[in-house]
């Protein structure tokens, strides 16, 4: 009796989730095919509520409409999740600033993690009576569905969410006449990032500086903006143009170990966009003295931003 009360509470879990995640595609399916939002919105949650209820008379033929009911799902899943998945997933929304869209992507989350429960609970009870764990029959056991589904959700969290925290020089990456130079220290569980960006065509420069730990989900950022002395800038030009500058040495990829001081240089060029990590020792002291410098001069605007890594600081990677 209990595989069978344990696969219809999954049954109806997966149901109710799927009717309030999947809910907006047939009451807006017009941005998708109407039968297709139709079948995934209304037709699924129905089979699954049918299926939690018949798996007490007809288990067997049950496990197989419920199996075909989340098989109906994935591919919509599936395109929608993995289409740009690098850049855009139902996990990497946490790291959003912006919470109006949490709450669906909480549901739609949960909707998946059930849809897998429902699939691989499914096929351990239609496996042949003769596979056997301990002398007991898979398909009579609870533990496999659980951790086999652990491990799948696991696997789509960790690949969803690394590197989406990225350093603070990528947040103004767009700003194509700048030149950043980022520091990086790591002390155990602390990170403190300075990045001092400067636009010498445009007397313009920028610092940002944020503070976080591992473990922890929010912390704060602030960015500063001035205008760069036209004196400074000239000079800050053919420094930043000279052969001494671009034959620096790059660090090879490495992760930050327990207490690491990194230093990297990011500017854009005719084939786009140059990181650099680099030894502190070589990096010439014009440029040090500049990037100490330009921290103490005036600045018209200071913004403070509340920031997010659903990684929890484990996913960062000054590199990429």
């Amino acid at each position: 009796m209990k595989p069978k009360i344990l696969a219809a509470i999954i049954y109806l879990c997966a149901g109710v989730a799927c009717g309030l995640a999947f809910e907006p595609l047939w009451r807006h399916g017009l941005a998708i095919p109407y039968v297709e939002s139709f079948v995934i919105g209304f037709v699924v949650p129905a089979v699954f509520f049918c299926a939690s209820v018949t798996v007490f008379r007809k288990p067997r033929p049950t496990y197989i409409v419920g199996l075909i009911a989340a098989l109906l799902v994935w591919p919509s899943v599936v395109r929608d999740e993995f289409a740009l998945y690098y850049f855009s997933n139902s996990w990497a929304v946490f790291n959003s600033s912006y919470s109006a869209y949490f709450h669906y992507d909480e549901l739609r989350i949960t909707a998946i993690l059930l849809l897998v429960l429902a699939t691989v609970c499914s096929f351990l009870r239609l496996c042949p009576e003769t596979w056997l764990i301990r002398g007991i029959a898979v398909r009579d056991r609870t533990w496999p569905a659980f951790s086999i589904s652990l491990l799948l959700v696991m696997l789509w969290f960790i690949t969803a969410v690394v590197p989406y925290r990225v350093p603070v020089f990528h947040r103004h990456a767009g700003e194509y006449n700048y030149v950043f130079v980022l520091h990086v220290e790591k002390q155990g569980l602390n990170f403190h990032e300075t990045k001092v960006g400067v636009s010498p065509r445009q007397f313009r420069f920028m610092v940002t500086y944020d503070d976080r730990r591992l473990f922890h989900y929010e912390f704060d950022e602030a960015t500063s903006r001035g205008n760069l002395p036209q004196d400074q800038s000239a000079s800050l030009t053919e420094m930043l143009e000279s052969p001494q500058i671009k034959g620096l040495c790059v660090v090879k990829r490495s992760s930050l170990g327990w207490n690491s001081d990194r230093w990297f240089l990011f500017s854009y060029s005719a084939r786009g966009p140059v990181l650099r990590g680099v030894e502190k020792a070589e990096i010439p002291k014009a440029i040090l003295d500049w990037f100490y410098e330009v921290q103490n001069l005036p600045t018209y605007e200071t913004t403070h931003f509340g920031e997010r890594d659903i990684c929890l600081g484990f996913c960062y990677d000054p590199t990429y």
